[in-house]
């Protein structure tokens, strides 16, 4: 897809894949860039730290973001689990089932990668 861009002194970059639609948008909300060049391109555009930026040239950056973002959910996902896991131990607490209790505390440690260590110090 081809995108139509105009470059700013600034760095900033303002795009669309529409000209016309970008034109009418300087026109309306940006006019002192109206006599600016809007070039065509075919390089990916995405948004990098509240910048939109050719992907191609911040490959880098844009992994570390997704990777960061990735794990930010995986932590949700965690964090949810393990609020899920206690209140089913509060629950077995109220009611006595040591046998379900015991099973909620070793998959939560199992979540956090947590190991006990036995008498001799060994791990199990």
């Amino acid at each position: 897809m081809n995108y139509y861009i105009l470059d700013l002194n600034n760095g900033s970059l303002l795009f669309d894949t529409d000209k016309n639609k970008l034109q009418n948008t300087i026109a309306k909300f940006r006019p002192e860039l109206k006599d600016q060049e809007i070039q065509e391109t075919e390089r990916e555009i995405v948004l990098l730290d509240n910048k939109y930026v050719f992907a191609d040239e911040h490959q880098e950056e844009i992994a570390e973001q997704e990777e960061l973002s990735q794990l930010t959910q995986e932590s949700k996902k965690l964090e949810s689990t393990l609020k899920e896991l206690q209140s089913m131990y509060t629950q077995a607490q109220m009611i006595g089932d040591t046998e379900t209790m015991e099973e909620i505390s070793n998959t939560t440690k199992e979540l956090l990668g947590l190991t006990e260590e036995t008498n001799n110090g060994t791990e199990e």
